[in-house]
């Protein structure tokens, strides 16, 4: 191993808190160059591709160091970064063959139990195929260690090594945190991402949350555990407490009224939506197996409604597709009839409504629509028991 001077590097550790009782969950070990003004990542660390001697060094340098502490006052979880290749050489080679001493060696030496350790796979490209890396990450699942994925949603994500790792806990990038808070495209995307960690049985952590805005934003996004300057900012000492996190708590007590409130004002806006639909007498005639439907009523009715359509029970459209173009008119397209909707994630939840509600127009959650740069409520009614009539509504 390269020989380092170990005084130049040392631990940091930034704490990671949990939502559940605003409490310590654990800490990230973060490497730093005591050296630097003020102590920074060590240059080695900045391009974590590929194999580097001196980086590996100065990482199992830096985690001896915070083994020998943790086994002093053992409290929480620690959260160690690897690269993808790091794990692999780690989990294949003889440590008394390299002459290198590994960090699951490590774990063994200083008799830290696995359970309490995340191994956080960087999002880095790898020398080595992806199955080698599910197998490798299946390994140290079966000897104890829990897995997390850093930086899910940034530019470079792999969402097919999210499938295949099956980590325990998703990080959710920073920079798609703050470009959801200035754009709804982004933050659909984190309603992917909150959906895709159901479906796996992951959890969400959050990092670098340095606002109030982005807290809540975090926390609306189903986070379980949060981590940023806000909260707390990286230090030499493990900050060890049984205490709540008074702000944290504080937060999410005023989040939870304003939470409640914009469901409140949400729920009557529907209702007072669907209560003008309801009063509407709506006609259509079918002609040569295509449905017309007279949708000036239905456009005036409200400006907030924007697009009227009807599909059969599968998904085919049978009318024209009417688009309001400004305040008091409105165009209609025939190119799409015939087109399938089934394949919109909404569709067969309103089929499904429409089975137990037939009588009644039926609504789900908004989803942000690119075109129209809007959240939309997409309203649906059976007509006749033949066809289903689709109106968006985009929100105030």
């Amino acid at each position: 191993m390269i020989p380092i001077d170990k005084n130049q590097f040392h631990p940091y550790y930034q704490t990671v808190f949990s939502i559940e009782d605003t409490s310590i969950y654990g800490h990230e070990i973060l490497s730093r160059d005591m050296n630097s003004t003020p102590p920074s990542l060590p240059d080695p660390f900045l391009n974590q591709t590929g194999h580097d001697e001196f980086r590996d060094a100065i990482e199992t340098s830096v985690l001896e160091k915070a083994f020998s502490e943790y086994k002093m006052n053992p409290i929480g979880k620690l959260f160690i970064n690897l690269s993808p290749d790091r794990l692999l050489r780690d989990l294949e080679e003889d440590s008394k063959v390299s002459g290198r001493r590994s960090i699951l060696s490590l774990v063994e030496f200083y008799q830290i139990p696995a359970q309490n350790i995340y191994l956080e796979i960087l999002e880095v490209s790898s020398l080595r195929s992806l199955d080698s890396l599910a197998t490798a990450v299946e390994l140290a699942k079966q000897m104890g260690y829990s897995i997390a994925m850093d930086d899910v949603g940034s530019e470079s994500s792999n969402l097919e090594r999210l499938g295949a790792l099956q980590p325990d806990i998703i990080r959710i990038d920073l920079i798609l945190l703050k470009k959801s808070l200035q754009s709804k495209r982004y933050k659909s995307i984190l309603e992917y991402l909150k959906d895709l960690s159901v479906g796996i049985g992951a959890e969400l952590l959050f990092e670098g949350i340095e606002t109030l805005e982005e807290m809540n934003l975090a926390i609306d996004s189903s986070a379980r555990y949060l981590q940023g300057f806000l909260l707390d900012m990286p230090s030499r000492e493990r900050r060890i407490s049984d205490h709540k996190n008074k702000a944290l708590e504080s937060n999410l007590n005023q989040f939870h009224l304003t939470k409640r409130k914009y469901i409140l004002d949400e729920i009557d806006f529907e209702e007072k939506t669907r209560n003008i639909l309801q009063k509407l007498v709506i006609s259509f005639k079918n002609i040569q197996n295509i449905l017309h439907i007279d949708v000036q009523s239905i456009f005036f009715a409200s400006p907030q409604i924007m697009r009227v359509y009807a599909t059969d029970w599968n998904g085919n459209q049978i009318s024209p597709y009417y688009e309001r173009t400004v305040a008091t008119s409105f165009k209609q397209e025939s190119k799409s009839i015939g087109k399938n909707w089934s394949y919109m994630s909404y569709f067969y939840k309103h089929i499904k409504l429409s089975f137990r509600y037939k009588n009644t127009w039926n609504t789900l959650e908004p989803y942000f629509d690119s075109k129209l740069g809007q959240a939309v409520l997409v309203f649906s009614k059976v007509i006749e028991n033949e066809a289903i009539l689709f109106v968006d509504v985009t929100l105030p």
